[in-house]
């Protein structure tokens, strides 16, 4: 099943799914997009972000703000943090591609993290449990 939802700039949203993925084009702001059966692809995040997938993978393709992204099964690739992100994953890989961030914290339990793109390394902080980290210019 697969619904389309326009939502207007600058509303509040949460969505949840339990069967299935979650997709959005457009800037999304102030948003909690979770799903426990599906991956989450998300073009803007902006604001405050939380995203969490139980068994799927995570995809932002340009993110500023604060972006906080949880996942138990899954990858997750942020492609343009430009602000605040968080990213966790236990069982998967995080590539991270900067772009001046000013916060990034990778954590990853059995997978491994790669991080590239314009970034200071002192606003870093990444750990491999089970993989290896890989710092890209």
């Amino acid at each position: 099943m697969m619904a389309t939802i326009r939502i207007p700039r600058g509303v509040r949203v949460t969505a949840t799914n339990c069967a299935g993925e979650i997709s959005v084009s457009g800037p999304l702001t102030d948003s909690q997009p979770h799903t426990s059966g599906g991956g989450i692809w998300l073009d803007k995040a902006e604001g405050t972000t939380v995203v969490a997938a139980s068994s799927g993978g995570i995809a932002v393709r340009n993110s500023s703000g604060s972006l906080h992204a949880t996942t138990s099964g899954g990858t997750i690739a942020v492609i343009g943090i430009s602000g605040m992100a968080v990213l966790h994953t236990s069982g998967g890989c995080i590539l991270a591609r900067g772009n001046g961030p000013t916060t990034l914290n990778a954590v990853a339990f059995g997978g491994d993290i790669q991080i590239s793109g314009r970034y200071d390394r002192k606003v870093v902080t990444a750990s491999a449990f089970g993989g290896c980290v890989r710092y890209l210019k």
